[in-house]
């Protein structure tokens, strides 16, 4: 973990001096619980079922995008979910991504990793997180293209994120779940947010080596998602 991220654990402002300090101390314990969970956790935990909505949100750089048709369609996708405020493990997700955004590059070349591979952050707290946080926060780890963060209205981040199964009520249960897969092939694997992104690299290699895809399964509603798990 790098040594800024260690000890800084802010959480968002509290009212009050002692209730601040009692929250960070809160926020602290919760994160290193994630920390330790996913850390005890085998890297792939599952294939978990995933209807992708064509959403219209904004990316990092202001502009507002249909998700499936503007940014997914047709690619294989990694999908993380951040916030800006987040010192403890969305930091150690923002640091994965550059690397696998290296690993991706040195193995396919830039060309075929923009052409066929699409990294997304989708903001958890999109009233905080307008596009020149999530600039910043992805200056901060040197992302480069083929990475785009996404916020936009609290309605449509819910649809997104409980269609894949990444929704959470409160940004303290914040969980570091990457998943993986191919839009038209609705296949996805969940893998861990932390740690070397070798084996989310091997699974874009496998993916990219798959048979072509047959068709896209996207449109199903996400309240048909919430009764299937």
């Amino acid at each position: 973990m790098p040594e800024d991220i260690k000890g800084n654990h802010l959480a968002p402002p509290q009212e009050g001096k002692v209730t601040k300090e009692l929250q960070q101390q809160l926020d602290h314990r919760q994160h290193m619980a994630h920390l330790k969970q996913a850390n005890q956790q085998a890297q792939i935990t599952g294939k978990p079922l995933v209807f992708i909505p064509n959403l219209t949100l904004t990316n990092e750089l202001g502009q507002e995008v249909e998700l499936m048709d503007d940014v997914i369609r047709d690619k294989i996708v990694v999908i993380n979910t951040i916030y800006t405020r987040c010192t403890t493990v969305c930091p150690v997700m923002g640091v994965q991504y550059t690397r696998l955004q290296q690993m991706l590059k040195r193995r396919f070349g830039e060309e075929k990793m923009l052409k066929d591979i699409q990294l997304l952050s989708v903001s958890i707290d999109p009233l905080n997180d307008n596009p020149r946080q999530l600039r910043t926060f992805k200056n901060k780890f040197k992302g480069g293209p083929g990475w785009t963060l996404l916020t936009g209205s609290t309605a449509n981040i819910e649809k997104l994120l409980k269609a894949t199964g990444l929704f959470t009520p409160d940004l303290q249960d914040h969980s570091p779940i990457t998943l993986v897969g191919r839009v038209s092939q609705n296949t996805w694997t969940r893998l861990s947010g932390l740690g070397s992104p070798q084996p989310i690299a091997q699974i874009v290699d496998e993916l990219i080596n798959s048979p072509p895809p047959l068709a896209s399964a996207h449109t199903h509603a996400p309240e048909d998602i919430d009764s299937r798990q």
